[in-house]
Protein backbone atom coordinates (compact mmCIF):
# COMPACT_ATOMS: atom_id res chain seq x y z
CA UNK A 1 0.00 0.00 0.00
CA UNK A 2 3.04 2.00 1.05
CA UNK A 3 4.35 1.59 -2.44
CA UNK A 4 1.22 2.79 -4.34
CA UNK A 5 1.16 6.11 -2.44
CA UNK A 6 4.91 6.64 -3.37
CA UNK A 7 3.72 5.80 -7.41
CA UNK A 8 0.75 8.63 -6.82
CA UNK A 9 3.01 11.18 -5.45
CA UNK A 10 5.31 10.61 -8.31
CA UNK A 11 3.00 10.75 -10.78
CA UNK A 12 1.81 14.04 -9.65
CA UNK A 13 5.62 15.24 -9.62
CA UNK A 14 5.84 14.27 -13.18
CA UNK A 15 2.57 16.55 -14.20
CA UNK A 16 3.33 19.60 -16.20
CA UNK A 17 3.14 22.07 -13.96
CA UNK A 18 -0.58 24.25 -13.94
CA UNK A 19 -3.69 24.01 -12.87
CA UNK A 20 -4.24 20.14 -12.77
CA UNK A 21 -0.61 20.18 -10.67
CA UNK A 22 -2.07 22.66 -8.57
CA UNK A 23 -5.15 20.61 -7.65
CA UNK A 24 -3.80 17.25 -7.67
CA UNK A 25 -0.91 18.55 -5.12
CA UNK A 26 -3.62 20.22 -3.04
CA UNK A 27 -5.48 16.73 -2.82
CA UNK A 28 -2.75 14.81 -1.77
CA UNK A 29 -1.96 17.33 0.94
CA UNK A 30 -5.63 17.48 2.26
CA UNK A 31 -6.04 13.54 2.44
CA UNK A 32 -2.00 13.07 3.28
CA UNK A 33 -2.59 12.31 7.10
CA UNK A 34 -5.82 9.97 6.22
CA UNK A 35 -3.79 7.58 3.69
CA UNK A 36 -1.29 7.47 5.73
CA UNK A 37 -3.23 6.46 8.93
CA UNK A 38 -4.86 4.09 6.20
CA UNK A 39 -1.49 2.35 5.46
CA UNK A 40 -0.27 2.39 9.42
CA UNK A 41 -3.90 0.71 10.06
CA UNK A 42 -3.31 -1.69 7.34
CA UNK A 43 0.39 -2.63 8.24
CA UNK A 44 -0.60 -3.26 11.64
CA UNK A 45 -3.79 -5.44 10.76
CA UNK A 46 -1.90 -7.49 8.60
CA UNK A 47 0.82 -8.00 11.15
CA UNK A 48 -1.63 -9.08 13.38
CA UNK A 49 -3.70 -11.70 11.26
CA UNK A 50 0.40 -12.81 10.62
CA UNK A 51 0.50 -13.71 14.05
CA UNK A 52 -2.70 -14.92 14.68
CA UNK A 53 -2.30 -17.35 11.29
CA UNK A 54 1.48 -17.56 10.11
CA UNK A 55 0.30 -19.92 7.46
CA UNK A 56 -2.54 -17.18 6.15
CA UNK A 57 -1.73 -16.19 2.90
CA UNK A 58 -2.91 -12.35 3.71
CA UNK A 59 -0.69 -10.54 0.60
CA UNK A 60 -3.35 -10.27 -1.45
Amino acid sequence: MMQLLWQLFESVQQLPRGPEHTAAVQTLKQYERRLMELIQASETARAAIRDVTPSADISQ
